[in-house]
Formats: structure tokens, sequence, C-alpha cells
């Protein structure tokens, strides 16, 4: 049972959690999460994830002077809030600028990720610039079938610090 304060509030991970970290491979960093139940949430508000394991690849380039951070993130999960499990991929990483004016990983300025669903449904999500495009394959066909474009914002609920 753990209490973690994110952004002011406080979540509570209850359950079956373990990670893995290597750092050996400077200047990447991978993180592996996985376990088989885990009660994640605010008070009232909370989900379980079943049979997850999220991995995540961070980069630092600091060659061009500004620093970037590129990641990936790779898994499956089942939730409560859902029935099955979805897979997801990142095809191209995320990458995120970092400069001494804006030090929080907030938006990333490009990447792409696929999440797969029930009968190989796709979702993807392309970040360019400051759009993000999501593109659905409802059936599976290797065709998008719906999108739309909007911002990461948006998107996660997050506001830039």
């Amino acid at each position: 049972n753990l209490l973690a304060n994110i952004a002011g509030q406080a979540w509570r991970l209850d359950g079956d959690l373990q990670s893995f970290f290597d750092s050996t491979e400077s200047p990447a960093v991978f993180a592996a999460t996985y376990g088989h139940g885990l009660r994640v949430g605010l008070p009232g508000q909370t989900t379980t994830l079943r049979n997850y394991d999220f991995g995540q690849q961070v980069s630092v380039d600091i060659s061009t002077g500004a620093e970037s951070i590129a990641k990936s993130f790779d898994g499956h999960l089942a939730s409560s809030r859902f029935d099955g499990e979805v897979r997801f991929q990142t095809l191209e990483p995320f990458v995120y600028a970092v400069t001494p004016a804006r030090s929080a990983l907030v938006e990333p300025t490009g990447g792409r990720l696929i999440i797969i669903g029930a009968r190989n449904a796709v979702l993807e999500i392309s970040v360019r610039g400051n759009a993000v495009v999501l593109s659905l394959d409802t059936d599976g066909d290797g065709h998008f079938d719906d999108g739309q474009q909007t911002t990461w914002q948006k998107l996660t609920g997050l506001v830039p610090i």
C-alpha cells in the first residue's frame, strides 16, 4: 500500500507492483513495471490494472547544447475500466525539449504510439510540433476509419508549468 503526492493530489497504489531499472547504457535508462493486480487512483476513483507490463526507455541528448529527452513506451494491460487487454508500442520515441525556461517535461514535440485492442482495432497517437493527431482503425483492417486533431493539453489534461 503506497500513497504518493502527484500534482498535489493523494494517489493510492495497492497491490502487486514490481519494478526494474537499468542505467548501464548511459545516457539511456530502461525501466519496467509489471504485476498481476494493482489498484491505482484517487479515493473513490480507482481502477484496477491486471496482468500489466510497462516498459519505458528514456534517452538524453546533450550534443546540441539544448537538452532533449526521448521516451518510448511498450507493454500491455488489462483494467477494471474495460473488458479484455490492450497492447501499446512506440513507433517513434516521444521527444521532449528541456530548456532553462522549461525544465518540466510537459508536452512532447514529436512521437508516435499505437494502442491495440479487441479485434486488432488500433488507436494511433502522433505528435508533430503542437499538433496531436488521433487516428482510429476500428476493425483492424490496417486502414484508419476516423481521425481527429487535438493538442497534448486537451488529450492529457496537463497544463504546462
